[in-house]
């Protein structure tokens, strides 16, 4: 593989992406305003459907935004000696090829940041700016963004000029390998204890019935009991969800407050057994070695990049290079993959809890969060995680637990 691969790969990525987004707003665009017979089954209220339409409209042309933005940066400075000329400068400035990466990988997070912004403001102020929440808040917008510029490009120039130095130490590529899987684990065990907390304040949950109840569901489930916490969302939108995150002593059960606010005891319950048949299943394990194997594949390409240039200059086209063959090659085994595991998580939580409950946890939030709009197959085979909330529904009913 030489330069003018890493190119055409990229180029071929991002003529798939914008091409499945545009199909995906082609199919948006031609939903109709009453609501489907299909989805009829489930939702009666026309306002909602029609709510969840325009936010996925609105939604899609904003990824749409992005995706095209990225590549366009991407691709200008693979087609261009400016990324060539930017390395020359940042080894002049640096004076070695791991500090010329410390520069490039900040000045990469800060590029894309830029070219995200704008796309970033419409999705606040124009797409979801009439939930009933603080997130139009101007001062509140460019203190998040300030704080995702620094974490990435603290990230970024971290991961660049560590992988330059690690390849031209003893240990070389397998050094990077090692340092990659090293990093996977710190990030999901800083997430809830360090990265979260940033964003969001986080409390402990509040001592009681349901507390106990929760508590049960590890114990009956033949699992130690995790701390559980709400994060509080009277600054900082975020759509009711719940989550299980961490590693060892620091992981933990997240409840998003507006859920707690919104459900009942029983419903509550259906979600957090959602989340243990996650855990109970091993799909966070699974998902952990999809991503350690991803590191490989990353790996394996800047290897063979290695030599085409500079190296700090290499490495970042690498890692190009890797993303594009992600999306062209494993991306849609991923998120088949994922999607079985949320089916199966769904099976688990209904056989637990009741499946009423759980249909009615997931009535509840396709409706809060919008989400009735179904997706274009290619939309949904290459980018949704989780299935289509018709999917999951009809899903329940084919299994025989429907009328637990």
């Amino acid at each position: 593989m030489d330069g003018s691969l890493v190119k055409w790969i990229v180029a071929l990525a991002a003529l798939l992406e914008i091409m499945i987004h545009l199909a995906e707003w082609r199919f948006l665009q031609g939903l109709p305003e009453s609501i489907p017979p299909e989805t009829g089954r489930f939702l009666s209220n026309p306002f909602v459907w029609r709510r969840s339409v325009c936010l996925a409209r609105g939604k899609t042309a904003i990824r749409l935004g992005i995706t095209s933005s990225l590549y366009a940066l991407v691709l200008y400075v693979l087609f261009t000696p400016l990324l060539e000329k930017t390395g020359a400068w940042a080894l002049a400035v640096m004076g070695s090829h791991a500090g010329a990466g410390v520069l490039m990988g900040a000045l990469s997070a800060l590029a894309a940041w830029c070219v995200v912004l704008p796309w970033s403001w419409a999705r606040v102020f124009l797409v979801e700016r009439d939930r009933p929440s603080t997130l139009g808040d101007a001062r509140r917008f460019w203190y998040d963004q300030s704080l995702y510029l620094l974490l990435a490009a603290t990230l970024s120039a971290g991961a660049l000029g560590g992988a330059v130095f690690l390849s031209e130490a003893a240990g070389g590529f397998l050094g990077i390998y090692v340092a990659l899987v090293f990093a996977e684990f710190l990030l999901v065990w800083l997430f809830p204890v360090f990265l979260l907390p940033v964003f969001f304040r986080v409390k402990d949950f509040p001592e009681g019935a349901l507390k106990e109840k929760l508590l049960e569901i590890f114990r009956s489930a033949g699992l130690t009991p995790l701390k559980l916490q709400v994060v509080d969302t009277s600054q900082k939108p975020m759509p009711p969800n719940a989550m299980l995150s961490g590693l060892g002593r620091a992981r933990r059960f997240l409840l998003v407050d507006s859920l707690l606010k919104s459900k009942s005891e029983e419903e509550v319950v259906a979600i957090l057994a959602h989340e243990v048949g996650h855990w109970k299943k091993g799909h966070q394990t699974q998902r952990f070695f999809m991503a350690v194997f991803l590191q490989a594949v990353l790996v394996a390409v800047i290897w063979v990049l290695s030599g085409i240039g500079p190296r700090h200059v290499a490495l970042l086209k690498g890692v190009f290079a890797a993303q594009a063959l992600l999306v062209l090659v494993f991306q849609p085994f991923i998120i088949r993959k994922m999607q079985t595991q949320e089916l199966e998580a769904d099976a688990f939580a209904a056989g637990f809890a009741g499946a009423v409950a759980m249909k009615s946890a997931l009535l509840g939030l396709a409706s809060q969060n919008r989400g009735w709009a179904p997706s274009h197959l290619l939309y949904t085979l290459w980018y949704e995680a989780h299935p289509p909330v018709l999917k999951r529904l009809e899903a329940l009913d084919e299994i025989g637990l429907s009328g637990k």
